[in-house]
């Protein structure tokens, strides 16, 4: 199966506060950028291995679980 079929979520910013930070561990369900990244946006995502993406999505399943 294709990594793109995988829900994740991306995230580009400098400064940040994730909501529910304080109980969500947001690197087990999302990429973290910093907004300089958007150019290379592509090539990062491309090099994430298959089995984090599936690791990515099934940790945001959980969430949207709860």
């Amino acid at each position: 199966m294709s990594s793109s079929f995988f829900q994740f979520a991306v995230i580009m910013s400098n400064y940040y506060d994730l909501p529910f930070n304080d109980i969500l561990d947001w690197q087990k369900f999302s990429v973290i950028l910093k907004e300089s990244d958007v150019y290379q946006l592509k090539s990062i995502l491309k090099s994430i291995p298959h089995e984090k993406f599936v690791e990515l999505h099934e940790h945001l399943v959980e969430v949207c679980h709860h």
